[in-house]
């Protein structure tokens, strides 16, 4: 027996941008972020895919580059040379939010406008009917209207009078994935109304996972890339989806490469010792000219202690030895000495904040030029202060 084969990805976040980013930095991460996307059109290809699916966010932003665009248009055409169909909808970050934004249009709505793809107006289902084994397999694809109040696509297609065989979409599942306030939702209610829906694959979640609701599965492909350091060990990838005629689904996650990135959480107290040196041990035991990482530091100590960490010397090194480096010390609370018996104690001022940035960053630099610059910086910015 046959099988449709769907290959199915979400939330590749092209042309994302990076503030903290040189530019020829940002042109290698972004490269990273195209390598993962065509790890799913260079599967779908191999494995002779019938329909290559996007459930939005293919793009960060509605402005994506032109490189980015071109990257796509080339991938695209890879699959339609291959015969592959493409369905997408789009995602809360590459919708224009308003038709003052790019004319309300889709950055893939040049390449749909050419037939490239299937692509469904914000609010409007697009139906997709597939002839398969001698059934009339029907795929809606649905980009929600994110400014509304938590609209249910699901709920919104069979308001319609549509029966869908699979949903495609980009939305939390109610109960089961995390959810902003105004985010669209899929209810249960609206799962249990449906009478023919077998699958659902919306984007959204960046973390892969798969639920069982009743007849109906729910899946989310996942990021294709690990976007913040807050999803650092998470796995990426995308879904290849197996489909037999009497409607028996198999699902297989598929691994794309990321860009290595480490967390390192490390709580520190006064008791410690040579604290420098094993904080540069660490950042250099995982350290590669590839890597992403950051060293979050929590704790209470003093101003002695927090002095010797020796910050702008870590913050150099871990530079000098990775693709990209920060140090977070939002969670380190520093403590007068005199106030020790304090249960909290008090944090330092952002004015003692600034003068002491300033002497670490004098004490690692041997030039009296950079000495000089520094020195006036901080001067300026503690007169602003005291405006």
């Amino acid at each position: 027996m046959s099988k449709l084969l769907i290959v199915a990805t979400a939330d590749n976040h092209l042309s994302k941008h990076y503030a903290k980013l040189t530019p020829r930095k940002l042109e290698t991460r972004r490269s990273w972020l195209q390598r993962s996307f065509k790890a799913a059109v260079d599967y779908a290809i191999q494995h002779n895919a019938d329909i290559f699916v996007q459930a939005g966010d293919l793009f960060d932003t509605p402005n994506p580059s032109n490189a980015d665009l071109d990257f796509v248009a080339s991938c695209y055409k890879r699959l339609l040379q291959r015969g592959t169909k493409i369905l997408a909808v789009g995602g809360n970050h590459d919708t224009p939010s308003n038709q003052s934004v790019q004319g309300g249009k889709s950055p893939l709505a040049p390449l749909a406008t050419l037939g490239a793809l299937s692509l469904p107006e914000r609010g409007k289902p697009y139906q997709l009917n597939v002839n398969f084994e001698g059934k009339n397999l029907s795929i809606i694809s649905f980009t929600p209207d994110f400014d509304s109040r938590s609209t249910d696509p699901l709920e919104t297609v069979l308001d319609l009078g549509l029966e869908p065989d699979i949903l495609v979409t980009h939305a939390a599942v109610e109960g089961l994935t995390p959810s902003m306030e105004n985010d669209p939702v899929i209810k249960f209610e609206s799962i249990n109304r449906a009478q023919q829906l077998r699958l659902v694959v919306t984007g959204h979640i960046h973390q892969h996972q798969r639920f069982q609701l009743g007849r109906v599965q729910v899946l989310i492909p996942g990021a294709t890339e690990q976007i913040t350091f807050g999803e650092a060990g998470n796995p990426t990838g995308f879904a290849a989806i197996k489909i037999s005629s009497d409607m028996k689904i198999e699902i297989q996650h598929v691994d794309t490469p990321h860009q290595p990135r480490i967390n390192h959480n490390i709580y520190i107290t006064d008791g410690d010792t040579n604290l420098h040196e094993k904080l540069l041990s660490t950042i250099l035991e995982s350290a590669s000219p590839d890597t992403l990482m950051r060293l979050v530091l929590s704790g209470d100590i003093s101003r002695t202690t927090y002095r010797s960490l020796a910050l702008a010397q870590l913050l150099k090194a871990g530079q000098e030895a990775n693709f990209h480096f920060e140090i977070d010390t939002t969670r380190l609370l520093v403590v007068e000495e005199f106030s020790a018996g304090i249960s909290r104690g008090l944090r330092v001022s952002q004015v003692d904040g600034i003068r002491e940035v300033a002497e670490e960053l004098i004490g690692v630099t041997n030039e009296p030029s950079q000495v000089d610059l520094i020195q006036k910086a901080r001067d300026l910015i503690l007169e602003l202060y005291n405006e």
